[in-house]
């Protein structure tokens, strides 16, 4: 295959990536497209990166299967389960997960998955993202940890599935406070 066909057969795997578009993405990896070409109008993203944030688990388990780097990075650093856990699509969290994704990647900022799916107020990743044993400690480079994210909302849900894993012992005693007081002791703890 020339170059110039293999350069454009990927910016058809993107472009279906982009869509959902499954009989695309299936016709540009049969052409031979290049499985982890960057799109280079958004972030450098991959089709990965593409299926993944939008939710199109179809094309997410295509793309795991020809061997795509589960954990290849956009510009930033952010992978498919940070933009997974921004907009919420459980299936393709669990997909990710179970294809050995770095549960606690960072970004260049320093913002894990589990970050992510605590601004984002998505409880039910968070729970997922701790049972797959994601780290509570980590903080990003301003200091802030998932906690944090999740007060920042005043998401008292969020906050209070953190602590039942032991995002901060006092945080539990606070926590038949008002959400206002939530957010004063996550910016003492840190």
């Amino acid at each position: 295959m020339s170059r110039n066909n293999k350069r454009l057969e990927s910016a058809k795997l993107i472009a279906a990536a982009k869509v959902g578009d499954v009989p695309g993405v299936t016709a540009a990896l049969s052409a031979g497209a290049d499985k982890e070409a960057r799109d280079p109008e958004r972030n450098n993203f991959t089709a990965l990166h593409w299926s993944a944030m939008i939710g199109h688990s179809d094309i997410v388990i295509k793309l795991l299967n020809t061997g795509v780097n589960v954990d290849i990075r956009a510009d930033g650093g952010l992978t498919a389960l940070h933009q997974v856990c921004f907009n919420g699509h459980e299936v393709v969290v669990r997909m990710l997960i179970g294809k050995g994704a770095i549960i606690d990647a960072v970004d260049e900022y320093g913002r894990t998955p589990l970050m992510a799916a605590c601004e984002k107020e998505h409880d039910n990743l968070v729970a997922l993202l701790l049972d797959a044993g994601a780290n509570i400690g980590l903080k990003d480079v301003k200091g802030k940890a998932a906690i944090h994210y999740a007060s920042k909302h005043y998401n008292g849900s969020v906050v209070e599935l953190l602590a039942s894993y032991n995002a901060d012992i006092k945080l539990r005693i606070i926590l038949v406070g008002s959400l206002f007081i939530m957010q004063h002791v996550a910016d003492m703890i840190q």
